[in-house]
């Protein structure tokens, strides 16, 4: 960035040296010595060179917003700024700066999310319709409430859009009525013209949307169609009969939307599973004598369900497993029979993942082969937790059946288009193919 100009120099992708010196003789009729003679300096160094072009961001508020910005767009921990790691970083881009401290990222976050209220409000006042509102809430790691606000309109350009518009803090039990009086009372203060309301199905928020559209502050309530399918699923897993017909394989599902589960939703699963890692000793020691869960009346589909489940954890939470695995796909890429690429590890879903059931058994079953050869380095009570092929089949039938279910999730879930008039005809087509199913 020109210190004169505050204009970025950029060759095709790279910003470069001679960019910048073309510049400076260019726009400013001068070279890069004489820039630098002008800022006292003897001769052009690649410091001075630096220090020049980067003028206006070498100050503590300039390096102090530089760090703000990076740990709300990486979701970073406020306290990596007080990080000795961190600091020296900081100190060898610019030594002219002292590092930023947790306090002051604190200080400035809560600035930031000032400006961004205000800005929110701008934004509404300047909306010219109603707007939809999604809404969810959830609790931090110290157990204090939140809910979210995100409004959804569209611009004089027919362009669907979004932005946050207010994060609340929820004091007390999280009732719906507790709920519903503070979304009413922040809505009313960012005067929000609100046509329709979205949440998740769990009582307390649709308790919440209900009086939200009995005081006024809304108009209507619609479910979340995503959730509700999640909720399906859920149900058809606990059904009496889970079994899929060769009709139901073998009907259009977009085969391609399942190939790979996308970087992002893998990356949320690996997540949650670490999360679910953290299990009860004597839950282990009861998974080892009964490997299926201990349910007697179960139905075979769900037994194997729950025998991988416990076989993913297995593979996570044991290094010699976990090594072999590895070590499998290694050996299997080195002789030319596996494409190149990051070696896998086993997925474990969560209840309140969507479609974690699905990536589970998917990534189950391509991990099959070098999965069945690291059986030979698990003890004896381990081996229980293997499947059979009886039980492997059964979860290619899973994974067919909860393949439709995948892709509707994912088209109704998208936030840069319309998805309320797909519902219905996603939801004909999903009756379909469970009439199909045997």
């Amino acid at each position: 960035v020109c210190g004169e100009c505050n204009a970025e120099m950029r060759t095709g992708t790279a910003f470069t040296t001679s960019s910048m010196i073309n510049h400076l003789a260019r726009k400013h009729g001068t070279s890069l010595g004489a820039a630098a003679k002008k800022a006292g300096n003897k001769a052009a160094s690649p410091n001075v060179f630096t220090a020049m072009c980067l003028k206006h961001k070498s100050s503590q508020s300039g390096c102090d917003n530089a760090v703000v910005n990076m740990i709300v767009r990486d979701l970073c921990p406020m306290t990596m700024a007080d990080r000795k790691g961190f600091a020296s970083l900081v100190k060898f881009l610019n030594s002219s700066v002292k590092p930023t401290s947790a306090r002051t990222v604190r200080s400035k976050l809560l600035k930031k999310a000032a400006d961004a209220k205000e800005l929110a409000k701008k934004m509404l006042t300047k909306l010219d319709a109603p707007c939809h509102v999604t809404t969810d809430g959830w609790s931090d790691a110290q157990n204090k409430g939140h809910q979210a606000i995100t409004v959804h309109h569209v611009n004089e350009n027919f362009e669907v859009k979004r932005f946050p518009a207010d994060v609340i803090r929820i004091a007390g039990r999280h009732t719906g009525e507790n709920i519903a009086a503070h979304m009413i009372t922040q809505m009313e203060l960012m005067g929000m013209n609100v046509m329709t309301m979205t949440t998740d199905s769990a009582s307390n928020q649709m308790k919440a949307c209900e009086l939200v559209v009995r005081s006024g502050a809304a108009r209507a309530r619609i479910p979340c169609a995503a959730h509700m399918l999640n909720l399906v699923v859920r149900r058809l897993m606990d059904a009496k009969e889970l079994r899929v017909g060769e009709e139901a394989a073998d009907e259009d599902h977009d085969d391609g939307c399942m190939e790979n589960i996308d970087a992002e939703q893998d990356d949320d699963i690996e997540q949650d599973a670490r999360c679910n890692e953290v299990e009860d000793e004597m839950e282990d020691e009861d998974a080892e004598r009964d490997p299926a869960g201990g349910a007697d009346n179960e139905k075979p589909m769900q037994v194997a369900l729950k025998k991988l489940r416990r076989l993913s954890t297995l593979f996570r939470k044991s290094n010699v497993m976990a090594e072999a695995l590895f070590n499998a796909q290694e050996n299997a890429r080195a002789e030319g029979k596996l494409k190149r690429g990051r070696s896998k590890r086993m997925l474990v879903d969560c209840p309140t993942r969507w479609s974690s059931t699905c990536a589970m058994v998917k990534r189950g079953l391509d991990l099959r082969k070098f999965v069945e050869s690291s059986k030979d380095k698990a003890v004896k009570l381990q081996r229980k937790f293997f499947l059979s092929d009886e039980e492997w089949e059964l979860m290619e039938e899973l994974c067919a059946m909860l393949q439709p279910f995948y892709i509707a999730t994912r088209r109704l879930s998208g936030d840069t288009y319309a998805t309320t008039s797909q519902v219905l005809l996603i939801w004909k087509r999903l009756t379909k193919t469970l009439r199909l199913a045997k």
